[in-house]
Order: C-alpha cells, then sequence, then structure tokens
C-alpha cells in the first residue's frame, strides 16, 4: 500500500511489491518523472496519472500475508484520528508495526495527494486509494476489489467515514 514500491521483473512478467502483472507494457513514472516501459530491477516507481494497463493481478502469499498483518495493526490504532494528518500518521505506524517501512503514505501536503472542497483528501497509490475525511475517518479501498473496502476507521469523534461527494 505504498505510492512507492518495489519492481523486481519475473520471469513470468512483471512483479510490483508481490503483486504478479500479467501486461506486456505498461508504461510507469519514476521518482524522477522519467517515464519508462519497464523500471531497472531494484528501483523505485511511482504512480502518475492513469495507472499501468493491468490485464491479470494474482497476489502472491507474501503480498497477502503483507496486508493481513497491516491489517491487524491498523485495527489496533489509538486513540482514533481526529484528522487526516493524525489518520496519515497512524498509518505510517502500522505500516513500521507491521515490518513494511518499504511501503509509504505520502505526505498530505505533497502532490500525490488531493484536497476536497469538504476538507477531504484523497491519495491514490500503487493499489490501493485512502480516502481521508476531515473528521480523521478513513477508508482504503483495494483498486483490485473496489467493491469492498480493504480497512475503515471511524473518527476520535465517532464519526462514521463518508466517501466524499463526486468519488
Amino acid at each position: 500500500m505504498s505510492i512507492v514500491r518495489n519492481y523486481r521483473p519475473t520471469s513470468a512478467g512483471r512483479r510490483i511489491d508481490g503483486v504478479a502483472v500479467k501486461a506486456e507494457s505498461a508504461t510507469v513514472a519514476r521518482p524522477d518523472g522519467a517515464l519508462k516501459g519497464a523500471a531497472p530491477s531494484g528501483s523505485s516507481i511511482r504512480r502518475s496519472g492513469k495507472a499501468p494497463a493491468i490485464m491479470s493481478v494474482k497476489r502472491t502469499d507474501e503480498t497477502k500475508d503483507r496486508l493481513g498483518r497491516l491489517r491487524t495493526e491498523l485495527g489496533k490504532l489509538h486513540p482514533r484520528p481526529s484528522s487526516p494528518e493524525e489518520a496519515r500518521r497512524g498509518i505510517s505506524c502500522a505500516l513500521e508495526n507491521a515490518g513494511l517501512c518499504d511501503w509509504t503514505v505520502p505526505e498530505l501536503s505533497g502532490p500525490d495527494a488531493t484536497w476536497r472542497a469538504d476538507g477531504s483528501v484523497v491519495v491514490k497509490l500503487l493499489a490501493h486509494v485512502i480516502v481521508f475525511n476531515a473528521s480523521g475517518a478513513f477508508r482504503i479501498v483495494d483498486s483490485h476489489s473496489p467493491q469492498l473496502p480493504y480497512f475503515e476507521m471511524r473518527a476520535a469523534s465517532g464519526a462514521l467515514f463518508a466517501m466524499p461527494a463526486g468519488l
């Protein structure tokens, strides 16, 4: 669940942080802003604009385990967040506690965060989207299974997460 992911080529196709991607051509933006059809082994890639063309995705057992550890740590967040910034810091701590220090959530003041008129913030990651409400409630959506939230948390005030209009 990171804007920055490690790219590792495999003999069967591409692997982006444990996700096997069976698309032959995908354009990705590297951290330096250059667009490449494939990043060199061990380099990082960033989601920029459109997502890479993904025809078929199958998560490895390792990635499923990582996502499970992260969900467990997110459930331990206490106290609940009272602002988008607190929620982002909580998610970052959960990533660290789950042993996922190579996964990051970008700063909400940076170019990867989209602030909306209602005070909510949307952060699009490589395989997830995080939507923060102004109250601190947040939802993480898996881009590969968008019909079900990966994780959702109420705000410190008890306010439920509310999807901003137009999303």
